[in-house]
């Protein structure tokens, strides 16, 4: 008897995906993102769609040490700025109290390796 390939799986939906990692980074913990995804999702297989979040969330954790620190620097500002424009000026000064604290633990620039021109579009945070 001859044996048949197990089909491939289908990549999950990234619309799926991208909720189940919104549900994460609102700070949900995971019984609680698995029993809202059973809930509006009932008889999805959760496990592609988690592995696809938590690799992204891997992913996130591998970019160089420099573009981590330029993200967070530019959303404090970000948030100072938008703070600003609401008329929230204890928070826009805790925007600004962050970012030396942000500063402070960045590599110094001779400790971090150059990034090739060719690679800048394969990073992503």
């Amino acid at each position: 008897m001859k044996r048949s390939k197990p089909k491939p799986k289908a990549p999950p939906d990234p619309a799926k995906v991208q909720i189940c990692r919104g549900y994460f980074l609102q700070g949900a913990a995971i019984d609680d993102v698995l029993e809202k995804c059973r809930t509006d999702w009932p008889g999805v297989d959760l496990d592609p769609i988690l592995a696809e979040v938590f690799l992204t969330f891997k992913h996130a954790g591998e970019q160089p040490p420099a573009l981590v620190l330029g993200w967070c620097l530019e959303c404090a500002r970000d948030l100072y700025r938008e703070m600003r424009s609401v008329g929230d000026y204890p928070g826009a000064l805790n925007a600004l109290k962050e970012i030396p604290k942000i500063h402070a633990k960045a590599p110094k620039p001779d400790d971090l390796p150059e990034i090739p021109p060719e690679d800048i579009g394969t990073l992503k945070i």
